[in-house]
């Protein structure tokens, strides 16, 4: 997705702001969209770098996680057009990844409630075969 994708997408002054400037927890991981095919689903991608590496030479549990974190946080900002913040999230993990492969994160928003979002993800390697699984619940933030 590009710029012109999110300046169509009617968000809010302040939220255009950090999509044009990425924040620099995204920077630092190398998260893209890839897809938002509607309000209520993202995919993300990243490429597993060394630097994410465990001493097995594996991408890190705690970096696997913190890009499913940037899923949620994206998905729940360009779907609700609002802040949240990450309230619990779970992460279970199925297989290693390696350096070199790709991270693709499916998330989607299976309920909200008037101030908590429920999301679920799917994390898979290059070749499809099932990385990680997640679940987190949001709080909405008051409105600027």
């Amino acid at each position: 997705m590009n710029l012109q994708d999110f300046e169509n997408m009617g968000l809010p002054e302040n939220i255009l702001r950090h999509v044009r400037n990425t924040p620099p927890c995204v920077k630092a991981l190398g998260s893209e969209i890839i897809a938002m095919p509607d309000d209520s689903q993202l995919t993300i991608s990243c490429l597993v770098k060394p630097d994410f590496c465990n001493p097995y030479g594996s991408m890190q549990g705690g970096f696997i996680t913190a890009v499913f974190d940037n899923a949620f946080g994206v998905l729940s900002i360009l779907s609700l057009k609002r802040y949240s913040t990450t309230l619990s999230l779970n992460t279970v993990f199925h297989r290693p990844i390696f350096p070199g492969d790709v991270l693709t994160i499916e998330a989607k928003i299976l309920s909200q409630r008037r101030d908590i979002i429920y999301m679920q993800a799917l994390a898979y390697n290059k070749e499809r075969k099932h990385i990680a699984s997640a679940d987190t619940n949001y709080m909405l933030l008051p409105n600027e």
